[in-house]
């Protein structure tokens, strides 16, 4: 049977949902958005009120509407961050100061409604959490400001009831290590990875850091490097037997320049393959991440030197190159997760401003073609073609599974050999 699928390569957005609007400011982290085995999306976010960020979350089912948000705490830190399970329940973590240090606090309604807990109560700094959940365990890690001065990255693994909390030794964050932003991932074997800011000011990369087996406690380190000079932001995403697929973003070391760039480590490999660089010319830093069948999806926003400009684009290497496409580049938006559900519909949070009124939106991409090929003998791309109006003589489906026999004109995927005429 021979296959065409249309090659949708860029982000178009066909629906927006307005979860909330008011005229409390909002912020949102690379880790807001998640989706689970049903297609149900999960959405936390901040919200300013006074002297205080509320933290929200909502879901939404398919075909049904975002549900009512739900208060989940008060704190003075925009950094909450969720993972899910396959069947929804959701796992949260966020910093909350007691007296005058910022402590780590996690909740969940895996049990059913939320509960929470303080993970730490020791009067250091805690900032910046990432979390995962594989393994049917929480994998949360953060970083801790130690009594001797200096900080370090800490790794929690566990549930409600039940957990172990350890220093990761050898992390490297420098003198300003409230900015060394980690990023989580946990692999199918329960393998920690983490990406992080490392080295001293100014000589600042991304470091990478993995375990050995579920529950490690001693991790090995790498440094890598990008076209940058310097990289600040990254985030990691880890599949079976040692393949990883990262993103960081950087600049020239005078605060402009900004490029995004992706690594990639092929399983059963210790060696990554050479960077490439993900925006083009586009001065970009990144802003949301996510990997559906080994392509990379990303958020960025375009820099104007250090100075962000609240436009927001889309980044991804599903067509074997990297595709960017603006977003919604009105100089009123703020980015945060972006997940594929599994009929590979992009979704994305963002926060936009109209006036006094601060909206959390999800907007919804039409579908990336492309992604997951079925029923092919061949699934290598073979060329690109352009079409002009034609009939054609083969049994032929369009991304929805439905049997077609006249195109338009368009962009299309050729699969296999076929007539046209």
């Amino acid at each position: 049977m021979i296959i065409i699928f249309l090659l949708f390569y860029q982000w178009v957005t066909i629906d927006i949902d307005t979860i909330v609007v008011n005229n409390n400011s909002k912020s949102l982290t690379m880790q807001s958005l998640v989706i689970d085995s049903f297609n149900t999306l999960h959405a936390i976010w901040h919200e300013r009120v006074g002297n205080l960020y509320y933290l929200f979350y909502s879901y939404k089912k398919p075909d049904s509407n975002w549900a009512v948000p739900i208060l989940l705490a008060e704190t003075t830190n925009p950094n909450g961050v969720i993972a899910c399970e396959p069947n929804g329940k959701v796992h949260i973590a966020f910093t909350s100061p007691i007296v005058n240090y910022n402590e780590l606090y996690y909740l969940t309604n895996h049990y059913g409604s939320f509960q929470k807990i303080r993970v730490t109560n020791d009067n250091l700094w805690d900032a910046s959490p990432t979390i995962s959940f594989r393994n049917n365990l929480s994998h949360i890690v953060w970083i801790k400001s130690l009594e001797a001065g200096g900080y370090k990255l800490y790794y929690f693994i566990g549930k409600l009831d039940s957990f172990n909390i350890y220093q990761i030794r050898n992390s490297e964050l420098g003198d300003f290590g409230l900015g060394a932003s980690p990023y989580i991932s946990v692999s199918p074997e329960g393998i920690c990875h983490i990406s992080y800011r490392g080295g001293n000011y100014p000589d600042y990369h991304i470091h990478h850091a993995e375990n050995f087996f579920l529950g490690d406690t001693n991790f090995q380190y790498e440094v890598l490097t990008t076209a940058n000079l310097y990289d600040y932001i990254s985030a990691i995403y880890s599949k079976e037997n040692g393949e990883l697929f990262l993103c960081a973003s950087g600049d020239d070391g005078w605060g402009t320049r900004k490029r995004t760039c992706y690594l990639h480590r092929p399983a059963n490999s210790r060696i990554w393959e050479p960077y490439e660089l993900m925006t083009d010319t586009n001065s970009a830093d990144m802003r949301s991440f996510f990997v559906k069948n080994d392509k990379v999806h990303i958020s960025w926003e375009r820099m104007n030197g250090n100075i962000a400009t609240r436009m927001i684009y889309h980044s991804s290497n599903f067509t074997n190159r990297w595709i960017n496409s603006e977003v919604l580049a009105d100089g009123r938006t703020a980015s945060g997760g972006i997940v594929i559900d599994n009929n590979n519909f992009g979704y994305l949070l963002v926060c936009h401003q109209d006036g006094n009124n601060y909206q959390i939106l999800c907007l919804k991409s039409r579908p990336f073609s492309g992604i997951k090929e079925k029923n092919s003998k061949d699934k290598k791309m073979k060329k690109i073609i352009i079409l002009k109006d034609r009939k054609i003589r083969d049994f032929l489906y369009n991304i929805s599974g439905q049997k077609v026999n006249y195109l338009k004109k368009g962009v299309y995927f050729l699969l296999g050999e076929s007539s046209f005429h």
